[in-house]
């Protein structure tokens, strides 16, 4: 190659140190995805109810913030319902707790009397 093509490449790839770029920002919701993170988590965790209410509630809460703040609000919505189920759960185990307590027949009882 000789010379002239050489300061031709160079030509090609150089920028205009003045230039604007724009930033696009995205439209994420985090709100929405701690809305699914908790409401999953009430779920699992339902077999404790104080933090399956805990979770479940932070999960409805944070899925109604994150279906007012975006457009798009499937995630938002279904961490919501998650967070519903969650609650709903915890307070049937909470009742199955509570009968199990009282209910008077203790089946450890059997095993000592032998």
């Amino acid at each position: 190659m000789d010379g002239n093509n050489m300061n031709n490449m160079n030509n090609e790839y150089s920028y205009d140190a003045n230039a604007t770029y724009e930033v696009v920002e995205q439209k994420g919701n985090a709100l929405a995805i701690v809305s699914l993170v908790t409401g999953i988590l009430s779920i699992v965790c339902c077999c404790s109810p104080i933090i399956s209410w805990l979770t479940g509630a932070a999960g409805i809460v944070c899925g109604v913030l994150g279906m007012k703040r975006c457009e798009k609000i499937g995630m938002a919505r279904i961490g919501m319902i998650l967070g519903i189920v969650g609650v709903v759960l915890g307070v049937i185990m909470f009742i199955i707790n509570l009968v199990g307590i009282f209910s008077g027949e203790s089946y450890l009882n059997d095993y000592y009397y032998y």
